[in-house]
């Protein structure tokens, strides 16, 4: 079997021909943002002569290593992307363009949980997954921090982006796909993306439908926030300004990536609210006035993507996996056991000021207790809404007002692992998406086996059934109801319709808009 050659606008490139479909690895979509161009917008790749391997990924943007999550080594060049298609013909297939996630300071577009064979092949479409700049590479507003010292750009990540958009539209015909048929989708950082995207005037028209997983439309700070968090990591590098400079465009991405540990220890307010404070997920999208003119909800509300039909999406107990997270180190997580009814209020009251009392009481009148329940329980409730379920409702009632294709979900199979204290947590979904349940991630989060391969089947069917057309069918046809008053698709071990929420608790977070 003869690997595929296909020709780009920067070259030929040589993918790998596997059984039933076309897999090309590592195509760079920018020229490498390495020396002085570290910190600017992508520049167009200059291409190549001959042709050009495409069968390694390419390393993943500066961050912490992370060997278990296939982040062994980092560079400054890694502005690559990913096709998995059926064949480089001109069957004209839609498209779905992946962007990972990872609170915008982690991961990479080659994943596990990211492969995108089965979806491709099984639902005859070409799948793109990418790589783009993260922490302060990618969300850092240095310009503002530093003044006259440094190039005044933002959202270098948010432009990494569209360029890979850019890319799809210029080359995607040559491996099968249509240009004109392109969905975004994405998943926590890369879900709050693709929202984010919808109020960005330079992706319009570069997709046509949009998948936010674990999002919203808020997930934004003000320029001041955004360069009080890098002056923090610019302090941490040390030495005098002209010094600090030269280590950011020229030092080594290790000694970069060490100083931003310090803008995650800031707090941000988190959609330009001084209600909404964000702790650790820090290093967000700034809404600039130019690049991104508006908080994307607000530019939703206002009709900025009325014709993108949109499917957004929750996991039942998103926070489960970030309370309970120690535990994959092996042992138990004894800090979310020992959580007593003082720190409980105190973590309430750090989330919410001002209303963390309010809101403990009414999550327990509304939620109460598990039998075997703990204090942490409530606490990842009250997260889970706040950090996901509420942004999602707020995205689609705003998309609903402008667009009729618009449809919620909410993933409600529940991770085996630790006794199955993680529930329905974060990134549940992801190994459905993609089809990878029987795989060794995809296996950790459902358990595997042939219940989990059928509902993967069936969420497949209904992301790629809305890349062709923005309607998320089901085999038997019918059962998802459109968005309007909560009501969404509850994908578990039983899949049935339901609400999102509960509307006497939506109505304690109207501040949250």
């Amino acid at each position: 079997m003869s690997n595929a050659i296909v020709a780009t606008t920067c070259g030929l490139v040589e993918g790998l021909a596997r059984e039933g479909h076309l897999e090309f690895r590592g195509i760079p979509y920018a020229a490498a943002p390495t020396g002085e161009s570290r910190f600017l917008p992508p520049r167009p790749h200059p291409g190549w002569t001959g042709v050009r391997k495409a069968q390694v990924f390419g390393a993943p943007a500066p961050q912490e290593l992370s060997p278990v999550m296939g982040v062994d080594r980092i560079a400054d060049d890694c502005l690559y992307l990913n096709v998995w298609t059926p064949a480089a013909d001109d069957r004209q297939r839609p498209v779905m363009v992946w962007l990972h996630g990872g609170g915008f300071l982690s991961g990479c577009g080659h994943q596990m949980l990211y492969h995108g064979a089965r979806l491709a092949t099984r639902q005859d479409c070409v799948v793109v997954t990418c790589n783009y700049r993260l922490g302060l590479f990618g969300f850092g507003n240095l310009a503002d921090a530093l003044g006259g010292d440094f190039p005044a750009a933002t959202n270098i990540g948010l432009r990494d982006q569209v360029a890979v958009l850019a890319w799809v539209r210029d080359n995607i015909a040559a491996f099968g796909g249509d240009p004109a048929c392109v969905t975004l989708f994405g998943e926590s950082a890369g879900g709050m993306s693709v929202a984010t995207l919808l109020a960005v005037p330079a992706a319009r028209g570069l997709f046509h439908r949009a998948i936010v997983q674990s999002g919203g439309g808020d997930f934004v700070v003000s320029r001041d926030d955004a360069a009080r968090v890098a002056s923090a990591a610019i302090e941490a590098l040390g030495a005098t300004r002209g010094a600090q400079v030269d280590a950011l465009v020229h030092g080594e991405v290790g000694t970069v990536v060490r100083a931003q540990r310090q803008a995650v220890r800031q707090t941000v307010r988190r959609g330009l609210r001084p209600d909404t404070p964000q702790f650790g997920m820090t290093l967000l999208p700034v809404v600039d006035g130019d690049f991104l003119p508006v908080r994307p909800i607000d530019a939703v509300a206002a009709g900025a993507a009325r014709d993108i039909p949109l499917l957004a999406s929750v996991t039942r107990d998103e926070w489960n996996l970030f309370v309970h997270q120690p535990q994959f180190a092996g042992g138990r997580n004894e800090k979310a056991e020992r959580l007593d009814e003082e720190r409980l209020a105190q973590l309430f009251e750090r989330a919410l000021p001002g209303r963390g009392g309010a809101a403990l009481a009414r999550y327990r009148q509304v939620r109460g207790r598990k039998d075997n329940g703990l204090p942490a329980d409530l606490l990842c409730w009250m997260e889970s809404d706040r950090m996901f379920r509420v942004p999602t409702c707020r995205l689609l009632d705003a998309q609903a007002a402008h667009q009729p294709n618009v449809w919620g979900a909410q993933f409600d199979w529940e991770c085996p692992q630790f006794g199955g204290r993680l529930g329905a947590c974060h990134v549940v979904d992801v190994p459905f998406v993609f089809g990878g349940t029987d795989g060794p991630a995809g296996q950790f989060f459902t358990g595997g086996g042939q219940q989990a391969g059928e509902l993967a089947q069936l969420v497949m069917e209904a992301w790629a059934g809305f890349a062709r057309d923005g309607v998320p069918r089901l085999r038997a046809g019918g059962g998802w109801p459109r968005w309007q008053d909560g009501q969404v698709l509850l994908l578990g071990r039983e899949t049935r319709p339901g609400r999102l929420f509960d509307a006497d608790l939506l109505a304690f977070w109207e501040f949250l808009a």
